[in-house]
């Protein structure tokens, strides 16, 4: 009871935890998105042609800028959590 209580009051070690959860799923997400992007490239004949990846550079910088924003806003959480524990 006491560790769902300490959840709860979002005690320092669960926030952590649940940052680094929210972070490997966003990864994960992001992860499974670029694979969608390149897999719409090959169609069941063959391959496109190559002006096909100049319309990809968009939404791939996009999810990857997006992930690199995530990752920084998830450090400066932790860095405001270690020095709100002292």
């Amino acid at each position: 009871m006491k560790n769902l209580w300490d959840f709860f009051l979002l005690k320092p070690v669960w926030t952590r935890r649940s940052i680094e959860a929210v972070w490997y799923t966003y990864l994960i997400a992001t992860i499974f998105q670029l694979i969608t992007f390149f897999s719409f490239l090959y169609s069941s004949i063959g391959a496109v042609g190559s002006g096909h990846f100049f319309s990809l550079v968009g939404p791939v910088l996009f999810s990857l800028l997006h992930l690199l924003l995530v990752r920084i806003l998830l450090e400066i959480a932790l860095k405001y959590l270690a020095t709100a524990e002292k």
